[in-house]
C-alpha cells in the first residue's frame, strides 16, 4: 500500500469493519445495519455465497466494501461471531454451525452431524447405503436381530437385513 497520505485516505474510505447491530433477512437480498468507523451508521446489503445463508446474530463483525469510495455503493461481506463456531478447525477441515450448538462438520474422511437437541430428516425416502449401521456408538457389535429369531415378516436372521444393524 502506497505511504501517500491521500491515497491511505481513499483506501480507508472504501473498505472498513462494520459490527452488525441488525439484519433484514426477509427478501432475497439481506439488509445489514450496524455501525463502523467512529460509529457511522451502516445500512448496506449482504453478499452471501451461492447454496449456503445465514442469519448471523448481533455483534458479528465483516468488512464494507464501499465501491468506488461511495457509500451508496457500499457491500457488506464474511460476517462471523467470535462467540460461536468451532474453535480448533484443523487445515482442511470445514463446519457449518449455528449460534445454537448445532454443527455440521467434513473432517478428514468422515462427517459428523452433532445437534443440541433433535435431528429431523424428512424426505419422500431415505436410503441408507452401507454394510453395517451402528446404533448407540462406534463399539456396538451385536446384532440387532439374535441369531435364531424370526422378524414379523417371517424372515431368519440370516436374510434379514437387520443382522447388519448392531447395537450396543
Amino acid at each position: 500500500m502506497s505511504n501517500d497520505p491521500e491515497t491511505r485516505a481513499q483506501v480507508a474510505a472504501m473498505i472498513r469493519r462494520v459490527r452488525l447491530a441488525d439484519i433484514d433477512a426477509s427478501g432475497p437480498q439481506h439488509i445489514i445495519r450496524g455501525t463502523g468507523l467512529k460509529g457511522e451508521e451502516v445500512l448496506a446489503p449482504r453478499v452471501k455465497d451461492f447454496g449456503f445463508s445465514s442469519s448471523p446474530p448481533p455483534g458479528s463483525v465483516g468488512l464494507l466494501a464501499a465501491l468506488g469510495g461511495r457509500s451508496d455503493r457500499a457491500m457488506l461481506f464474511g460476517l462471523d461471531h467470535a462467540d460461536y463456531g468451532p474453535r480448533d478447525l484443523a487445515v482442511g477441515h470445514t463446519a457449518i454451525y449455528d449460534a445454537f450448538g448445532n454443527i455440521v462438520s467434513l473432517v478428514q474422511s468422515e462427517i459428523r452431524i452433532v445437534s443440541a437437541t433433535k435431528i429431523t430428516l424428512r424426505a419422500p425416502a431415505v436410503t441408507i447405503d452401507s454394510p453395517v449401521i451402528k446404533l448407540g456408538s462406534d463399539g456396538a457389535a451385536m446384532p440387532a436381530a439374535m441369531q435364531g429369531t424370526t422378524d414379523t415378516g417371517g424372515f431368519a436372521d440370516i436374510t434379514n437385513l437387520s443382522t447388519r444393524v448392531l447395537i450396543e
